[in-house]
């Protein structure tokens, strides 16, 4: 929810509307340019996702229910799009197991046992959070437009009942903006309000007239359109006035009177998270996978069409027939018969051309077709993860191996979700838990004054991507091994500490599988030690034995170890007195 009283501005209802109005302008004009591209996304692969897209008429009808699949014949691209949605949400986000870790940017002081354990707990309470509310809900209707439509957006509310409440986006009914540092740091959206509900949330004092008319005359069917708009507040100058918010939060009639606005309260973060899936330059909308497969998938309906006249034409094929059968019943049943004239002189129905057999030929472009929109929303990789006998048997290893350029392609997308969508999602709810109490306060150690939070990703998609990333490193040190079998000094060249926590990093291993540079000084010491009293005891063995064997030796005569004895003892001990 937004936060803090009602506030009087310097600027008049009228200035901020006005300026408001001015921006909304400038953002839909820019937008404009890809509303043709999402109608036809929208028309061949998620009809019932987009809005605002074809007139306000087509509007209310997908509110309402109207109409939608009118294009498609065959819907394999809108499955292939529920395939890459769920495939997302299990192996980036899923609800059965954890996918993130808390960190510090010092992680010394976040290996400090007080301070794990604080980060721990924090993140079982932030799980218990995401699972309680409609947090999953809201990413997997994220995941299911960002590949088509190139762009997706949610807010994150804080909730009475259930500490956050997400509110997803459809494509057509927001509008976007950046800071100077190309970030989304703005967003307007539209929605259409009942004059009662208009009531509901925002109270009668700033009602337009049109609204409270249709209060005052009971007219359930008149709707308003409404504008929120969060950005920026220019007025959040010192951050130690706790009566300003970081971002403001508008709302106003959008054909209500020029001197009215609704509600103008305002954010302590920015709440809104708006990943894209592939930007080019400094352009404010993403591109997807949806127009690039396009042309795919309007040839899908177009040759599918096709194939269905085929098998009408197979099974009822057109026919010329002799004109004494004008008028004349015609049999068509199975093992009817039709009688004719001659039958010799060729009097007799039969085909009006000859249609090639173009079903198998078709049939195999379809498939086709359908095979490279598989390879657009990356439909193998995740079927491979619906298809495994457990889900708990996935490895990011085994991923890795059978999917490498997949995961190559897919993983700037990763990156981009998990800087556009979830760093900023947890970061959002970690505050809202913070500000309300759910979170158990830090432990009392003054190096934790002013540490961000470090934020590290351990899905199974996550893992996967490093892993695919670390094919040099695995060939580089395969090829020492092999060197080290001929010169074994080669070894000398590697530094295996160094190896070993770049893999455990790239690969998410948890820091308490990891011996601290403490820990691997004293198990080194303890080696060394050990090695050396080996050594002394193995000297002491073979002293002993040496010993023996010159105790048992014969002294007599001048064999050779009489003679080295007698260098070193005197020939004649001196009897005792």
């Amino acid at each position: 929810m937004e936060r803090g009283p009602l506030v009087t501005r310097k600027n008049t209802p009228f200035d901020l509307r006005q300026k408001l109005l001015t921006r909304y302008g400038q953002m839909d004009s820019d937008r404009q340019l890809f509303r043709p591209h999402w109608t036809e996304l929208q028309q061949y692969i998620l009809p019932d996702n987009g809005v605002a897209l074809q007139g306000q008429q087509n509007e209310w009808e997908q509110i309402y229910g109207g109409k939608t699949f009118t294009k498609i014949i065959d819907g394999s691209a809108t499955r292939y799009v529920d395939i890459f949605a769920a495939g997302m949400q299990s192996g980036l986000t899923s609800p059965s197991r954890p996918w993130f870790k808390l960190g510090l940017q010092d992680a010394d002081l976040a290996a400090f046992q007080p301070v794990r354990a604080w980060l721990d707990e924090c993140e079982r309470r932030m799980y218990a959070v995401m699972d309680a509310s409609n947090f999953y809900a809201s990413l997997h209707h994220i995941y299911k437009e960002l590949p088509v439509f190139g762009t997706a957006a949610q807010i994150i509310l804080e909730d009475f009942e259930n500490v956050i409440r997400c509110r997803p986006f459809t494509i057509g009914e927001f509008w976007l903006a950046l800071d100077a540092s190309l970030r989304v740091d703005t967003l307007y959206r539209h929605g259409w309000y009942h004059a009662h509900q208009l009531e509901d949330q925002f109270g009668k004092a700033n009602l337009s007239q049109a609204a409270l008319n249709a209060l005052a005359g009971n007219n359930v069917k008149a709707m308003f359109q409404v504008i929120q708009a969060i950005e920026p507040d220019p007025e959040y100058v010192d951050r130690r006035d706790i009566s300003k918010k970081a971002y403001r939060s508008v709302y106003f009639e959008l054909g209500g009177e020029s001197d009215k606005i609704l509600r103008q309260r305002g954010y302590d973060e920015f709440p809104c998270q708006a990943p894209r899936w592939n930007i080019v330059g400094s352009k404010v909308w993403g591109r997807g996978r949806g127009m690039e497969a396009l042309g795919d998938v309007k040839m899908l309906q177009r040759f599918v069409e096709a194939q269905l006249v085929n098998y009408d034409k197979a099974m009822e094929p057109p026919v010329v027939a002799p004109p004494g059968l004008k008028g004349e019943q015609i049999n068509t049943i199975p093992n009817g018969i039709t009688y004719v004239d001659d039958m010799g002189g060729n009097n007799a129905m039969r085909s009006l051309y000859n249609v090639p057999n173009m079903i198998e030929s078709a049939e195999t472009k379809i498939q086709a077709i359908k095979s490279d929109l598989k390879e657009w929303f990356f439909t193998n990789l995740f079927m491979m993860l619906a298809n495994q006998p457990t889900r708990s048997g996935v490895t990011a290893t085994e991923i890795a191996e059978r999917h490498e350029e997949k995961l190559q392609v897919l993983g700037p997308v990763l990156e981009r979700v998990h800087g556009e969508l979830l760093d900023p999602a947890i970061v959002r709810i970690f505050a809202i838990m913070s500000r309300v109490g759910a979170l158990p306060p830090p432990p009392p150690i003054p190096e934790l004054r002013g540490q961000s939070i470090k934020i590290e990703y351990t899905s199974t998609l996550a893992v996967a991507a490093k892993m695919s990333g670390l094919t040099a490193i695995d060939q580089f040190i395969g090829r020492i091994g092999a060197a080290a079998q001929i010169r074994p000094e080669v070894l000398d060249n590697v530094n295996f500490d160094a190896y070993v926590q770049v893999y455990a990093d790239d690969i998410a291993v948890p820091a308490k599988l990891l011996n601290t540079p403490e820990q691997i000084a004293k198990i080194r010491a303890a080696r060394a030690q050990q090695q050396q009293q080996q050594q002394q005891a193995a000297m002491m063995a073979s002293a002993a034995q040496t010993a023996k064997t010159a105790s048992q030796a014969d002294m007599s005569g001048n064999n050779a170890l009489a003679q080295v004895m007698g260098r070193v003892l005197p020939q004649q001990v001196p009897a005792a007195s």
